[in-house]
């Protein structure tokens, strides 16, 4: 049987399901809503003339929201006050959203943002046994079933280029001295030690990052982002400054692009796939958004993420997988 976690209002509620559960607290009796889908959402149009309506295009087929009903037994022995605490501990997550956690042999997956009520069915009190029962209904405009871990990596930006401007590998400027060593045209370029730090330019010696025992060169400025789920999953981005002229964002696979002029400094701007915006500390910022190309990540599917600009900050993708 499924363990159930509620959190919300900074309140953490545990419904255990084990077979051998016998209390004090509160247990799982049953779940609906988790394992099927939401009512479907298809707007369809009937012929006039033929059978049947005309064809659905797949990105029409779409879904309600996700309703999950648990039923629930208090377990507080003879320990009438016990019992009542234990329901006021439910019932503290009124006014708030909750995410409802399920954990069931393996899959940990959650619904984020969802309000609740709770029902009695219990018509009478046994005065020996505090035995309550009832159900909870929990609503996610969301239906999304989200895997609680998330596939994370962490793109870094190429300090090789000019951080303001990614106008990349850059030599001969300000405060570099070269000279021919032998035969000029013939001979080996020469650095001066103690030039090599700057603004700009290569910066000696040069570090690449490591390989793979396959003999694959790993990129820090591009990964891999990879939806193991069955409905198709959105992105996060995190940008971490300093970027002083924004964050460009490139997805090979789609030739789409996500661009944005926001400075990023000591607070991250976040890039949201699903909402589609931008956001700095709480307050949207995309009307900063010069290219809009957020990606989607079909079910089995993989995404590569490419870190255009240049400088000194790192960007935090992270994904879940996704089921409907």
């Amino acid at each position: 049987m499924s363990t159930v976690i509620l959190t919300g209002n900074n309140r953490t509620i545990t419904l255990d399901g084990s077979q051998d559960y016998r209390g004090p607290g509160i247990a799982l009796t049953s779940i609906q809503g988790w394992y099927e889908t939401p009512n479907p959402k298809v707007n369809t149009t009937s012929r006039n003339d033929g059978d049947g309506g005309h064809d659905i295009n797949p990105q029409d087929i779409l879904y309600e929201a996700r309703v999950i009903t648990l039923g629930y037994r208090i377990l507080a022995g003879t320990d009438r006050a016990l019992a009542l605490s234990l329901l006021a501990d439910l019932d503290r997550l009124v006014h708030g959203l909750v995410d409802c956690r399920v954990i069931d042999h393996g899959r940990d997956a959650y619904c984020a943002g969802g309000y609740y009520a709770r029902s009695l069915d219990q018509k009478s009190q046994n005065p020996a046994w505090q035995n309550i029962t009832g159900s909870i209904t929990l609503v996610y405009e969301r239906p999304e079933l989200l895997s609680y871990r998330p596939h994370r990596f962490q793109l870094l930006a190429s300090r090789a280029a000019d951080g303001a401007t990614g106008v990349g590998l850059s030599y001969n400027q300000q405060g570099y001295i070269t000279y021919w060593q032998g035969t000029p045209n013939a001979s080996p370029s020469v650095m001066e030690i103690g030039t090599n730090r700057g603004r700009f330019g290569l910066a000696y010696p040069l570090a690449y990052s490591g390989s793979s025992d396959m003999g694959n060169v790993a990129s820090q400025s591009a990964g891999l982002l990879r939806n193991e789920g069955t409905s198709r999953a959105y992105p996060v981005f995190t940008c971490n400054g300093p970027f002083p002229n924004g964050v460009a964002l490139d997805f090979p696979s789609l030739n789409a692009s996500v661009e944005c002029a926001q400075p990023v400094y000591d607070v991250p701007l976040v890039l949201d796939c699903r909402a589609r915006s931008a956001t700095v500390g709480g307050l949207d910022v995309s009307r900063r958004l010069s290219r809009r190309g957020f990606p989607v990540v079909e079910p089995g599917g993989t995404l590569v993420v490419v870190l255009r600009t240049g400088g000194t900050g790192w960007v935090d993708c992270s994904i879940h997988d996704t089921y409907m």
